[in-house]
């Protein structure tokens, strides 16, 4: 927006007298305002948004075309508009000859009519005057023509070699990055941004990037991070540590030269060189109206050759006037920059991006990366922290999958595992009472007999008859059928005299069989609640 203010034409303002609810004089104000300190001496913010571009068209940073194959119809240069090359025209040229042709009479009559003065002391100031003026026109034109030049040649240089280190740079970070899709990504992107400056965006817009997020500086960091995570897998072999050696030395003069092509920007001659060249240019016309005042005809006018030397003079000044201010703006008007060698290298950035398949098509040429993705890529590196070193190049998506399968897993495993052991324990509880009270009375009858065998060696003891009592009283519990109580009752009755040595070992084998009792039951209602909250059974 601030880019558009910057650069919006008379025109544009005549045309939408309405525009942001101020009325027409308002604008007017404002354009001649932002008119002004445009061609300040002082740099401005104005000075810093005036467009300009290094790519030969507009083609380079459109996203449809990234997976179109280059061709030499891509370089061509756009046509310069009739507004800033109007000074070459032949309407133009002829219309000052034919002004100039028609203004020297009336010039030299006003003249002759001012200056009275003799005629042999005039012709004293005339010679030294003249040539005195127009050698330092001279000096000057070819001292402004020597500096723009300079300066263009230099711009163009820069931008060259700095697209085409952009390009070698390009390559060798797709290698560098080769299976880390995610780190490609993010690396290439800052690539993009660079090449989309580079392509149509003004100075100030490339100074907020450098202050803010910067395109070489987090490819540098990029670099640097993704070194030493292969130096910690193990994985950085001669071949990736000769890239990141190349990296690390192309990345620092990509910096270099482009600063070096930000202070040849900012090397622009200042309006005040050409008030002094408009003066010089006018003391000129003086010199040599003053030199013809004495050369008329038989009316009092110059005679014709006078005029059409002074129209061949006018023409000639103010085309190395509007030659001058030209080449002061090398991305505008007739004489430029040649981009074709740029717009080469930055088509060719492009074209390595088309040829990626994994992450190709999500690298941006046209604008910035959206906040949206900027946040996707934060969760990423969140995420990253809670995983093992090998998924660190997993991309967002393939961590979220691959999170949710685990979690699956688990929550299957674990309801699988409470679904059998539920089940089994439903068995042990439901299947029957007849068959779990026919185990229980074996197990009585097998204690019972145990007891039976070691009474009939010892004498009887309280203690034995205390067990058994146990036992019995453990078997008049709800789940126990009158037909296991009856043999429990009969296995008592009939080892009533039994105890000595036995005893003991049926009262710890009674224990026993009591807390295996007690822990199949504390199993069931745990696996039971645990299935019950884990899978939704009711």
């Amino acid at each position: 927006r601030e880019e558009g203010n910057a650069n919006e034409s008379l025109w544009t303002v005549l045309q939408n007298p309405n525009q942001k609810n101020m009325s027409l004089p308002q604008r007017l104000w404002n354009y001649l305002q932002n008119m002004k300190d445009k061609t300040g001496d002082m740099e401005n913010k104005l000075q810093l948004l005036t467009k300009r571009s290094y790519a030969s068209n507009t083609d380079v940073v459109t996203q449809t075309s990234v997976f179109r194959p280059p061709t030499l119809q891509d370089l061509n240069q756009i046509q310069v508009p009739f507004v800033e090359g109007y000074w070459v025209a032949p309407p133009f040229r002829i219309a000052v000859l034919v002004g100039s042709f028609f203004a020297f009479a009336p010039l030299a009559n006003a003249l002759k009519t001012i200056l009275e003065i003799d005629k042999r002391e005039f012709d004293i100031i005339s010679g030294q005057f003249a040539p005195t003026v127009g050698i330092l026109y001279g000096t000057f034109v070819a001292l402004t023509l020597e500096i723009l030049y300079e300066r263009l040649g230099s711009i163009q240089y820069d931008g060259t070699t700095e697209a085409a280190l952009l390009a070698n740079t390009a390559q060798n970070v797709l290698n560098f990055f080769r299976g880390y899709d995610n780190e490609a990504r993010k690396a290439y992107q800052s690539i993009a941004d660079q090449v989309r400056i580079l392509s149509g965006e003004s100075r100030g817009a490339e100074m907020i990037a450098m202050i803010q997020e910067d395109p070489y500086s987090n490819l540098l960091q990029l670099v640097s991070k993704h070194e030493k995570r292969l130096e910690s897998k193990g994985k950085l072999n001669p071949a990736k540590s000769a890239l990141f050696q190349a990296l690390c030395s192309d990345i620092p003069s990509l910096m270099a030269m482009r600063s070096k092509r930000l202070s040849d920007e900012a090397a622009k001659l200042p309006p005040t060189h050409y008030l002094v060249l408009v003066l010089l240019t006018g003391l000129n016309v003086v010199g040599f109206s003053l030199a013809t005042l004495n050369i008329t005809n038989e009316d009092g006018n110059p005679p014709f050759e006078a005029c059409l030397v002074f129209a061949s003079l006018m023409a000639i000044f103010t085309l190395c006037y509007n030659f001058c201010r030209d080449l002061n703006d090398p991305f505008t008007g007739v004489y430029q920059i040649k981009r074709s060698t740029g717009s080469a290298y930055l088509y060719q950035i492009k074209w390595l991006v088309g040829q990626e398949t994994n992450f190709g098509h999500t690298i941006r040429f046209d604008d910035w990366a959206s906040s949206e993705e900027t946040q996707r890529d934060d969760a990423r590196d969140a995420l990253l922290s809670k995983y093992r070193p090998y998924e660190q190049e997993l991309t967002l998506d393939q961590l979220e999958s691959r999170r949710q399968k685990k979690r699956r897993r688990i929550h299957e495993s674990q309801s699988k595992a409470a679904t059998t052991e539920f089940l089994q324990s439903w068995d042990l509880s439901t299947t029957g009472t007849d068959n779990n009270n026919s185990k229980k009375s074996m197990e009585k009858k097998e204690i019972t007999t145990a007891a039976a065998s070691s009474s009939s060696a010892s004498n009887s003891s309280p203690t034995s008859n205390n067990n058994i009592q146990a036992i019995k009283e453990d078997d008049t519990s709800p789940s126990v059928t009158s037909s296991s109580s009856k043999s429990a009752t009969a296995s008592n009755n009939s080892n009533s005299s039994g105890g000595g040595s036995g005893g003991s070992s049926l009262s710890l084998h009674s224990q026993t069989t009591d807390s295996i009792r007690r822990s199949k039951g504390n199993r069931k209602s745990i696996s039971y609640e645990y299935f019950r909250r884990t899978s939704g059974f009711q």
